[in-house]
């Protein structure tokens, strides 16, 4: 599964939302995703089968983005 993770400069995760087919969800909407502010930055990601199977909240909560290595690792 893919996502992509809205996150500061240290890394914490502000939002994580997962990347689909705007479409083929239902939607009329052409583009839809995470428009990071001042201070954010998004990482898209491939989520491993250990973060697939956890809610989205849950890997928020317990994971950060190491942004040297581009990647999500526990708090």
């Amino acid at each position: 599964m893919k996502a992509t993770v809205l996150h500061d400069e240290n890394g914490h995760i502000i939002g994580i939302s997962k990347v689909m087919d705007a479409k083929v969800a239902g939607s009329k909407a052409i583009e839809a995703g995470i428009i990071p502010g001042k201070g954010q930055f998004m990482l898209d990601i491939d989520l491993s089968q250990e973060h697939a199977a956890m809610r989205l909240l849950d890997i928020q909560k317990h994971y950060r983005v190491d942004r040297d290595k581009s990647k999500l690792v526990k708090r």
